[in-house]
């Protein structure tokens, strides 16, 4: 039978939250790269922790795609017993390299970048844009909403303003203006001073 007529192994299905052992392979940008038994895709596994090359991890399957998975540390691994990783300037090169990523329309690599920094708020707009957009992720307004808000309380100005027009439309939350008409005030507040 020749290469082209074979059929290729189908991809793993996984589901959000299954639980697998992985093998750490590299580090890479927030994270470190996993290989999957099984599977020919790589694992992306964000984290400041440190793990080390061939160490086995068991980590959750957050999603995949046809290109590699999301995932995270099993909570069975105790990650208090593991040092952080030191990085001063690390994260403003994250996010610059994460709305790079969006602006060049690599949605998947903007996303795995901006969930790696997930408590920065800038990240937390980006995810907020992906989300509402449904650009490298499935479209969901209420998690698109949920990130924006939480960039917003921290000062995030976009943010803020897709807040009031969430609040206003009713969009991914209950319409509700006054709620519009607070976060537009210190929006007009925030570009005025």
């Amino acid at each position: 039978m020749s290469k082209n007529t074979r059929n290729p192994k189908p991809l793993p299905n996984y589901k959000p939250g299954q639980s697998i052992t992985g093998t750490v392979k590299a580090t890479d940008i927030g994270g470190y790269r996993l290989s999957l038994p099984e599977d020919p895709r790589h694992g992306f596994l964000p984290s400041d922790h440190v793990f080390q090359r061939g160490e086995q991890v068991e980590v959750n399957i957050i999603g995949s795609d046809e290109d590699g998975l999301l995932l995270t540390t099993s909570p069975t691994v105790d990650l208090r017993t593991r040092p952080r990783l030191l990085r001063a300037i690390a994260p403003v090169k994250l996010l610059y390299d994460a709305y790079n990523a969006y602006e060049k329309g690599q949605y998947n690599e903007a996303y795995k970048l901006a969930l790696s920094m997930s408590s920065d708020p800038g990240a937390q707009c980006l995810l907020g844009k992906l989300f509402e957009d449904g650009s490298g992720v499935e479209r969901d307004l209420h998690e698109a909403f949920d990130w924006y808000k939480l960039s917003a309380e921290q000062g995030v100005i976009e943010a803020q303003d897709k807040i009031a027009k969430f609040y206003e439309a009713g969009t991914g939350t209950v319409k509700d203006l006054k709620e519009s008409a607070r976060w537009r005030v210190l929006v007009n507040e925030a570009r005025q001073g």
